[in-house]
């Protein structure tokens, strides 16, 4: 896994999916997000994603799974399968954009409000 930010820090690390049910999974990323003065900070973040149906998937991130994240609809475009989806975090306004291909992903996200305003995009590489 790799993290660009726009304000200019990255994060390295490794994904692991932790399959629940044949719809549903953890997945568990844990790196080092590298700042702006060079020092290290571990970082970690469980994901609960569920496909609700062959072109709904629904994101949470609490050990709940009740804190909706992104829920994307989901359409193959371009030979792969792709989604949008955005939601309010306080004033804040996340909106995301996942692609899909064979043994890869990744997911664009811009966050903009009164508290929050970067986008970071996340590259996510199956290692074989």
């Amino acid at each position: 896994m790799e993290r660009k930010i726009s304000t200019g820090e990255t994060l390295n690390g490794k994904v692991v999916f932790e399959r629940i049910s044949d719809a549903a999974f953890f997945m568990r990323e844990e790196g080092e997000l590298i700042l702006l003065n060079g020092s290290c900070i571990s970082a970690s973040r469980i994901w609960y994603w569920h496909l609700v149906d062959e072109q709904k998937l629904k994101i949470t991130y609490d050990k709940n799974r009740q804190k909706e994240y992104h829920f994307l609809a989901l359409s193959f475009e371009e030979g792969q399968w792709q989604g949008e989806s955005d939601h309010l975090c306080g004033a804040d306004h996340y909106l995301g954009n996942y692609k899909f291909s064979q043994n890869a992903f990744e997911v664009s996200q811009t966050i903009q409000g009164p508290n929050k305003n970067y986008s970071l995009t996340s590259y996510y590489i199956k290692v074989l």
